[in-house]
Formats: structure tokens, sequence, C-alpha cells
């Protein structure tokens, strides 16, 4: 009994030293260059997950048509509907550039009217963000609408 048991023990001495010695063996020291490059390359490649959107205002776009005079009030008249955002960079290395925004119009019953999309034409570096500002023309009966990326321009160095 004490043979087998010391048997036992050998073998699985054996066999954890033997993965050990294999594990050092597998692993490659990288430079810091190469994991920034490795990592550049992971964030280019699933960019979508390090960039978000996020809807500040979505108010009218008035222009006035007759300014104010002595014993009357301006008048103004509705010129589409000004959009307002902020998009946001979480990559540490990535720079993206041309951002697609999906904008999805939304009834006071929640249904979906309608979905289009604009692009921003700017540079997003990493770790920032950027404001922007569209104007859109939403189809007759838009309550609430959603923002949401749908792609954009990876810069490669």
């Amino acid at each position: 009994m004490t043979l087998k048991a010391t048997l036992f023990t050998f073998l699985i001495t054996l066999l954890i030293s033997s993965c050990q010695g294999d594990s050092k063996a597998v692993v490659k020291k990288m430079t810091a260059q190469e994991l920034r490059d490795q990592l550049s390359k992971l964030e280019s490649l699933d960019s979508i997950q390090y960039v978000s959107v996020r809807l500040i205002n979505f108010e009218e776009n008035l222009v006035m048509v007759r300014a104010r005079g002595l014993f009357r009030a301006p008048q103004y008249k509705v010129d589409g509907w000004n959009v307002i955002g902020e998009i946001t960079n979480t990559a540490l290395l990535a720079t993206y550039k041309d951002v697609v925004l999906t904008i999805s119009y939304f009834s006071k019953t929640k249904s979906l009217i309608d979905k289009k999309e604009i692009v921003v034409y700017e540079y997003l570096k990493p770790n920032s963000s950027i404001s922007f500002n569209s104007k859109v023309n939403p189809p007759d009966g838009t309550y609430k609408i959603d923002l949401t990326v749908k792609s954009m321009t990876p810069i490669q160095r």
C-alpha cells in the first residue's frame, strides 16, 4: 500500500514538473512596441466596441422670418431639427475617422418610423470625445430619436 502511494506521488510530481517546464518554453517575451502594435491592431479590427455615441439634445432649428419691430414680436419658422451629441473613443491606441451614425425615429407608441444615417467627418483620437451638431428632417409623427454607431474607419499608422 505504501509503495502504491509513493509511486502515485512520484508520478504526480513528475507530471507537475513537466507541465511547468513546458509553460516556460511557450511564453515569449514581447517588447513594448510589439505589445502596442498588437493592441492597436486588435482595436482596429474590433472598433465598434470602443466607440459610443450619446444624444445631448434634439431641438427644432428655428430660422427668423421676420425681425422684431416696434409693435411686433419676431417670427420664426421651423427648418428641420438639430441633433446635438457626443462621440467617445475608449480605445487606448486606435484613432478613427468618419463615424457613421444611425438615427432611429420613434413615435409616441415607441414604434420605429424610419432610420437614416449621418456621417461625422472628424478624427476621433484615443481616449477622447468630440461633439457634433447635425441638421435632420425627421418624418411626421416623430416623438423620440435614438443614435447608434454603425461603423467608422480606423487610421493605420
